[in-house]
């Protein structure tokens, strides 16, 4: 019996990984995250886009849309299928993000729904 109470404390002390359920929005932003590319692109003055992505998913064509669409730095494009998600950065200052997006919507068509569930603003700038 003092055996199997040293073994459950033992199993109760290990760490188990967590798994993301791709329900929620830190879900979503943690599959397309490139902590690089946030870094530079929110230091430049550039807004990173991060978006929920629902109906029949195919990662090739929303890839390709989303480096096609106006305002989208094509090299900043990510996608996941599960969670399914997508971010990118935009270039220019007066393309709003749901701008970006909406364009993206019409070139998908209705089969996939993009929603934007966060977004990383510019740094804000020090003054000396």
């Amino acid at each position: 019996m003092k055996g199997l109470a040293v073994v459950v404390a033992v199993v109760a002390c290990c760490p188990v990984p967590g798994q993301a359920c791709g329900a929620c929005v830190e879900d979503k932003v943690a599959v397309v995250y490139d902590h690089a590319l946030v870094r530079k692109a929110t230091a430049s003055g550039k807004i990173v886009v991060f978006c929920d992505v629902r109906g029949p998913l195919d990662l090739a064509r929303l890839k390709s849309v989303a480096r096609g669409a106006k305002g989208v730095r094509p090299d900043s494009v990510r996608v996941s299928q599960q969670p399914a998600a997508l971010s990118f950065v935009i270039e220019s200052q007066t393309l709003p993000p749901r701008d970006a997006v909406k364009a993206m919507q019409r070139a998908l068509g209705n089969g996939m729904q993009l929603s934007i569930v966060h977004l990383l603003k510019p740094e804000p700038t020090s003054v000396k």
